[in-house]
């Protein structure tokens, strides 16, 4: 009877595959596979046989970061050690065992140039390599060999070349940034390299290699701003924005356009506030004004209305100019003389007086429900856009009194007219599009401020064309 035992029949559990008894899961595996269950009575929900499952365990890696003693004490074994020479000092570091060779590429300039032994070697390789000549006076060759086509990459004349026909070519007419306190040693910066990328349109002799490279330049600095929301990224962004609306990409720069509204409002530029300078407060004020008179521009009355809850930013013209001063040392890299570069700064603040009454003036806030209102509303934002062009055009007439000397200031004085028909035709198309009946005085009215900006914007790009044939004439 003893041995009856045997005669049972073993199986293996459905879960966990442990021989168990008639059963078919073992006593853990019933213990996991029970639910609570409720009974609902008079006095209320009762739980019943509260079970405890147990956690799982899952596997851990057994990982032990540290460092060795030798990695540690590298610094403290070199200090009791006199080396005679940078030989015996590169002896020693081949050799011994004693200091691991791969901190020649991380942490051995850092670290070890510190140490007073190491420090007057160093010094005496510096002095030697300072005392010896140029490389371009060692046989006129480089070290590193330039692609044919990208000689000019290497020369400063060319990128002041860039610099100056931005400022000639956009930032008198469309000032975006402030200049006093721009640097070109910083060549880094997106900024500068937005400005290169203007003034390279410009440039009447160029390679299909260099072409490639700007190319390349332009695309990667926009990749570099787009995204990343600072005050710079902003300057350099809307410099791109402008690149490509002379290109004549209007879907890309309107797609720059909307990005760059978001970045100045997620940064608060539109806000003003006593917590910064005075100067940046200003030149926030300004970026503000550039961005909304931009939009209001670019956006045609039948793709968007022009309806802005705008607050006129305080501009003081004063402080303005003086943001546009160039500094001294880079005055005279660009061959520009104190009072040209005073001139210079007096129309950039006229500009950005401009452009703010001229988005003051297309705020169409007003609700006008008849024809007769919205008549008399458009002829006092058209006869208020007329005030402001003649108050415009007497303070251009001032500064050039001021300034005796010639800086394409018919050109300036002609795309002053086309911004002045311009927004006076936007101010007769929004009274067109929103009059119940088409009236012939609105027709006639569009008609010639339309005939007026075709040959104003002729004039100005035929004075453009003569006045670079003439540079070339002039390089030659």
């Amino acid at each position: 009877m003893k041995n009856l035992i045997k005669l049972v029949d073993y199986t293996n559990c459905r879960d966990c595959s442990k021989l168990v008894k008639i059963s078919a899961l073992c006593k853990k595996c019933q213990k996991s596979n029970k639910f609570y269950s409720y009974k609902f009575d008079k006095e209320g929900l009762k739980k019943k046989d509260k079970i405890i499952l147990p956690k799982n365990n899952y596997p851990k890696l057994n990982i032990v970061y540290y460092v060795t003693p030798k990695e540690v004490n590298t610094t403290i074994g070199l200090q009791p050690i006199h080396f005679s020479s940078i030989d015996d000092l590169t002896a020693y570091l081949v050799h011994s065992n004693e200091f691991p060779i791969s901190e020649l590429t991380s942490r051995f300039y850092y670290n070890y140039d510190k140490l007073p032994q190491l420090k007057h070697l160093m010094d005496k390789i510096s002095i030697q390599y300072s005392s010896k000549p140029p490389i371009n006076s060692v046989n006129n060759k480089t070290l590193v060999d330039i692609k044919p086509g990208l000689e000019e990459l290497v020369k400063l004349e060319f990128w002041t070349e860039l610099f100056r026909s931005y400022i000639l070519e956009s930032h008198i007419y469309h000032p975006i940034l402030p200049l006093n306190c721009l640097d070109l040693l910083d060549s880094s910066h997106p900024v500068l390299i937005a400005i290169y990328c203007y003034g390279f349109m410009y440039k009447s002799k160029k390679s299909q290699e260099l072409n490639d490279y700007m190319d390349n330049l332009e695309k990667k600095n926009l990749k570099r701003v787009q995204f990343k929301p600072c005050i710079s990224n902003i300057y350099a962004l809307f410099i791109h924005y402008r690149i490509l609306y002379k290109r004549g990409d209007i879907k890309k720069a309107e797609s720059l356009l909307a990005q760059l509204s978001r970045m100045s409002y997620s940064l608060g530029v539109h806000l003003e506030s006593n917590l910064f300078e005075s100067d940046f407060q200003c030149s926030k004020n300004l970026l503000f004004n550039i961005i909304i008179s931009n939009q209001v521009n670019i956006s045609s009355i039948y793709k968007t209305e022009i309806c802005l809850e705008y607050h006129k930013p305080s501009i003081n013209s004063a402080k303005n100019s003086k943001l546009q001063l160039l500094p001294e040392d880079l005055r005279r890299l660009l061959n520009y003389s104190d009072e040209e570069w005073f001139h210079i700064s007096e129309l950039c603040s006229l500009n950005y007086m401009y452009s703010n009454q001229a988005v003051v003036c297309l705020n169409f806030c007003q609700l006008a429900t008849q024809d007769r209102e919205l008549e008399s509303y458009c002829y006092i934002q058209y006869s208020r856009w007329m005030r402001v062009y003649e108050a415009v055009m007497d303070e251009f007439q001032k500064i050039n009194l001021k300034f005796n000397h010639n800086l394409k200031l018919n050109l300036y004085e002609d795309m002053i007219l086309v911004n002045y028909l311009k927004v006076s035709l936007l101010i007769m198309e929004y009274w067109r599009y929103k009059s119940a009946t088409m009236s012939q005085v609105i027709l006639n009215e569009t008609f010639e401020l339309s005939i007026k900006l075709l040959y104003s914007f002729l004039n100005a790009q035929s004075e453009q064309v003569n006045d670079m044939q003439t540079e070339l004439k002039g390089t030659r």
